[in-house]
């Protein structure tokens, strides 16, 4: 053999070496890394697992939240219908209320000038009355003293018929005595 082959069979027997020591060094890579991924397969599988769990769990609260929600919605709009009425129902009872104050005070000055009115009605009533009583005294009054010249009167016709009378027997008496004078009558007229 030659140099060259020996030396070619050495290269070749060291590559041998490292050729097995390669295959080894593979070899327990390829077995390390199949067990890396069998467990990396478990864990994937695991975590998928968990991963629908999750999802199934996500899927879970999100109709929990959506019926919550729905729930607050439904709730909320029962609150603000109940605001509502009860805001109604307040704003009626100021508007009853401020209605009721005006209608009181209306009645309280309607019985002020009713009492006013009734106190001047009694006041005219009375000054009435009295001015009756004293129309009445004054009639009285004046009957009496209607009386008392009507007397009078009587009195003055029969002194006047009796100066009438005693006139003519004197008028009828003196024109037996005396003659007829007769008075010619003045004229204005010129």
């Amino acid at each position: 053999m030659s140099t060259a082959g020996k030396v070619l069979v050495v290269l070749s027997m060291l590559m041998a070496m490292v050729w097995v020591l390669m295959t080894a060094s593979v070899a327990q890579l390829h077995m390390n890394a199949t067990a890396a991924v069998a467990k990396l397969q478990t864990e994937v599988a695991k975590l998928e697992v968990d991963a629908a769990a999750v999802a199934a769990k996500a899927i879970e609260l999100r109709d929990a939240i959506n019926f919550e929600q729905v729930k607050m919605d439904k709730d909320l709009a029962v609150i603000r219908a109940r605001l509502a009425d009860i805001e109604t129902a307040r704003s009626e009872t100021l508007e009853t209320s401020a209605r009721v104050k005006i209608q009181l005070e209306d009645a309280q000055s309607t019985q002020k000038n009713s009492e006013l009115a009734r106190d001047t009605r009694l006041a005219e009533k009375n000054a009435e009355i009295a001015a009756k009583a004293a129309a009445e005294a004054e009639v009285e009054h004046l009957k009496q003293v209607n009386v008392t010249m009507m007397d009078e009167l009587a009195k003055m016709r029969e002194q006047y018929t009796s100066i009438v009378s005693q006139s003519k027997e004197l008028s009828e008496k003196l024109s037996k005595d005396q003659p007829i004078r007769r008075v010619r009558r003045a004229s204005l007229a010129r």
